[in-house]
């Protein structure tokens, strides 16, 4: 049956679609042929809101990245907790959304890919540059708010030491995100329960101390803190 002719609607079905190929057939099994046929419209009709498959993977990374803003924001409203306790239960959670959908952290990385990236339009590239940019900033901005409440010891000026602490976790997270994926993949493991490695959480714990994190007890904390990540329910 014909989908209906609202631009908006077209649009909202062929990026659902397009994520469920793309978690059932992986990135380059993804087809503009399949996509159109499965949301009912023709492939002349596809190019009228995308110009190309690249420009649909970059608007696909833009929906998993502001559902991860979503995440970090939500964190940071977590009472009972220092900002920078909120700091690093916000990194533990960007993980487990990483392991939690790992389609969509896979799109993620797909749509930076030099051969997709490099293939985007000017606009898109910039559409998604900017998504990651509202992510680094609402980050940032909570970093500096822990230096300032002194739950991150001060070295030097605020702004640049904040910018070194969000390249950190930030590298953290996403890296020790791709490693874990990988590992599960080569060792074909079907279990969904979430987890968060103990190699991981040692590694946030030792930078964070490394960054300031004020702490009387660091491995307490961290226990304390993954329990805390691991006890918010999976976002949908």
């Amino acid at each position: 049956m014909p989908l209906s002719t609202d631009p908006s609607t077209r649009v909202v079905a062929i990026l659902e679609t397009s994520k469920r190929l793309f978690a059932e057939l992986g990135p380059w099994g993804l087809r503009i042929s399949d996509i159109a046929k499965e949301v009912g419209i023709s492939v002349g009709t596809f190019y009228t809101h995308f110009p190309s498959k690249e420009d649909l993977v970059q608007a696909l990374a833009r929906g998993t990245l502001k559902q991860r803003l979503e995440t970090f924001e939500d964190t940071f409203q977590t009472t009972g907790l220092t900002c920078a306790e909120q700091v690093i239960v916000s990194v533990l959670r960007n993980f487990l959304y990483s392991f939690d959908h790992p389609s969509r952290f896979a799109i993620e990385r797909f749509a930076i890919s030099p051969a997709i990236w490099d293939a985007s339009s000017d606009e898109a590239r910039s559409a998604t540059n900017d998504r990651h940019k509202v992510i680094t900033e609402c980050v940032r901005a909570q970093i500096e708010r822990a230096i300032q409440e002194g739950s991150i010891r001060a070295e030097g000026e605020c702004k640049a030491q904040s910018g070194l602490i969000l390249v950190g976790v930030w590298t953290l997270a996403s890296g020790s995100s791709q490693v874990a994926l990988l590992r599960k993949i080569i060792a074909q493991e079907t279990s969904t329960q979430r987890r968060l490695p103990k190699g991981f959480v040692a590694t946030v714990q030792a930078y964070m101390i490394g960054a300031g994190w004020s702490t009387e007890d660091p491995a307490g904390d961290m226990r304390r803190l993954a329990e805390i990540a691991l006890a918010i329910p999976a976002s949908q």
